[in-house]
């Protein structure tokens, strides 16, 4: 048996964790992104001082950390002390996305992105770890190369972030192909 935590954040779970390790119950403590330095920018003083005198020793004492990609546990370890880390992808399941509603909603959302020029989704949080400036990049190369394509860029994120991709989009000379 193993005790698994997820986002470790209300006073009741750690202590539970810190129980369970003094049980010798093996625990594992998986962070979802809140480990990395876009979830502790804000609120610095509030979880700076959380961090350093509670989920520091549970981190430290955790058998094991989980994160979901490497990238995560490399800006964790740069962060924090702790023992064991593993990378394990989250799974999701499929079955919600089998009967997707058809092009129609998704033309209304995103005008002009129908037909048959290839189209490159990137659907999560907009935030700089997630690498859309590294996309950006690449897409400008596609195009230097006369890869025809159009990227949508679908997800909440930091307005001024938000912006500065706009801006480089424009800058690399995709704004016709970037949304």
């Amino acid at each position: 048996r193993v005790l698994l935590f997820s986002r470790s954040r209300r006073s009741s779970d750690l202590s539970l964790a810190i129980a369970a390790k003094r049980a010798g119950v093996p625990t594992v403590i998986s962070g979802h992104g809140m480990l990395s330095a876009w979830a502790l920018r804000s609120s610095r003083l509030k979880k700076s001082v959380y961090l350093t005198l509670r989920l520091g020793r549970v981190l430290r004492d955790a058998d094991a950390v989980h994160f979901a990609c490497e990238g995560e546990r490399i800006e964790a370890l740069n962060r924090f002390s702790f023992g064991r880390a593993e990378v394990v992808p989250l799974i999701v399941h499929d079955g919600p996305y089998r009967d997707l509603p058809g092009i129609t909603q998704a033309e209304s959302l995103a005008p002009g992105f129908g037909g048959d020029t290839p189209t490159l989704l990137f659907l999560s949080r907009v935030v700089a770890g997630k690498g859309v400036e590294r996309l950006i990049e690449a897409c400008a190369l596609l195009r230097s190369r006369g890869v025809g394509f159009r990227l949508l860029i679908a997800g909440p994120g930091e307005a001024g972030y938000l912006d500065r991709i706009s801006a480089r989009s424009g800058q690399e000379g995709l704004g016709d192909a970037v949304r």
